[in-house]
């Protein structure tokens, strides 16, 4: 069984829930032919994810940052500008019945929402496991080719990325020397 049919859909405009939108939220493919079919595929990013494919790579669409239409997502697809489907505080999509699955399974309250770490990982990897397939990629390479765009990593962020591990290592490292020496 999926993880996907395990967790409860949901519906929540708290502030904390509102606040996932910096993020844009991953959809199946048929979420995402379904923004297109409605005229909004436009608005949507080529993103990818380590898989399991032969590249290590799976690329799929997903909703764009603002200002990354059309566009590759990048490294680190979160901003304060959010989502480009978010205005004013909610979800374009969500009174459409058009908002993608990550988004549906998010909630600030759920120990395995789409949004908590640990949740996020599994639901990430699980939704984009569904574009690992000659059918999906399909998708990718019609919206690659009308957006002249090439399957390659944004590293837009990269530096920020960077600066985040290290001062995430460093902090560690100072942990560990401010330790009490365990051999003394």
């Amino acid at each position: 069984m999926s993880k996907l049919d395990t967790i409860k859909e949901t519906e929540c405009s708290c502030k904390r829930c509102r606040a996932m939108c910096h993020r844009p939220c991953w959809g199946t493919p048929s979420d995402i032919k379904r923004l297109i079919e409605a005229g909004h595929g436009d608005k949507l990013c080529l993103e990818n994810h380590c898989g399991t494919n032969k590249d290590g790579n799976i690329w799929f669409l997903a909703p764009a940052l603002k200002g990354y239409e059309g566009k590759v997502a990048p490294i680190m697809p979160g901003s304060y500008k959010g989502c480009t489907f978010w205005h004013y505080g909610k979800c374009t999509l969500h009174n459409k019945g058009l908002k993608p699955l990550g988004g549906k399974l998010a909630h600030h309250d759920s120990p395995d929402n789409a949004r908590n770490l640990e949740g996020h990982e599994q639901v990430g990897a699980e939704i984009t496991e569904l574009w690992n397939n000659e059918e999906s990629q399909k998708i990718v390479d019609a919206f690659c080719k009308e957006h002249a765009l090439k399957k390659e990593v944004c590293m837009d962020g990269y530096e920020q990325l960077v600066d985040m591990y290290l001062r995430e290592e460093l902090m560690g490292l100072r942990e560990l020397l401010e330790a009490p020496n365990e051999l003394d």
